[in-house]
């Protein structure tokens, strides 16, 4: 069941990779909260019961619904609704993407000796240097704050798939990052829309100090 989770959580990284449209990443952020709860779901019984309110809290209620309502509004108050043309090619994101999760699962069936906890290092490696790829290859700056939350619930994967237990501190700190950066971003993306419209990146090589 892991697996198949760890697998659907994988599969957001893909369409992440084509799609040109904000709502579609706004959805992709829903279904990776969606199975974080999933996975911290089935290894209830090996958390403390504060352990496992919290992380159910941190997926659900700031992953799965909170970030995506506030990057939803901000896209929505800016009229962002695609990252590029529908006509440009999609094939070497997609090959980049399939590289890059070869590379991940080959590094991770290596260490781990096809383990329990292989399918889910390989996946959140591959979510990481996929969050990477999306804020180099991406021009939209609201893209970027999505392919950054991307890659914190990669991170959030590898430390489930890793650590037998969290300490509730260390999720502390991320929740505090995460709620931080997304609405000090979405801050940013309306002032600059006062100057700059549709929020695109090559703009801000424009800027002088």
């Amino acid at each position: 069941m892991n697996e198949c989770l760890a697998g659907i959580f994988g599969l957001t990284i893909f369409f992440a990779a084509i799609t040109t449209r904000i709502r579609t990443f706004i959805l992709l952020l829903i279904m990776q909260g969606i199975s974080l709860f999933l996975i911290i779901f089935i290894h209830r019984m090996d958390l403390a019961w504060y352990h496992f309110g919290f992380l159910s809290f941190e997926t659900i209620a700031i992953k799965a619904i909170f970030i995506p309502f506030i990057i939803y509004y901000s896209a929505k108050k800016n009229q962002l609704t695609r990252e590029r043309f529908p006509d440009q090619t999609s094939f070497y994101p997609m090959l980049l993407t399939c590289s890059i999760f070869i590379v991940s699962f080959l590094l991770s069936f290596y260490y781990f000796k096809m383990s329990i906890s292989s399918v889910q290092v390989g996946v959140s490696l591959a979510t990481i240097l996929s969050g990477m790829v999306l804020v180099l290859t991406r021009s939209k700056i609201m893209v970027h704050i999505i392919a950054y939350m991307m890659i914190e619930n990669g991170i959030f994967l590898l430390s489930l798939s890793v650590l037998t237990e969290i300490p509730l501190l260390v999720e502390l700190g991320v929740l505090l990052e995460i709620m931080v950066v997304t609405l000090i971003s979405s801050v940013l993306i309306q002032k600059i829309k006062i100057f700059y419209h549709k929020g695109m990146v090559e703009r801000l090589s424009l800027l002088k100090d």
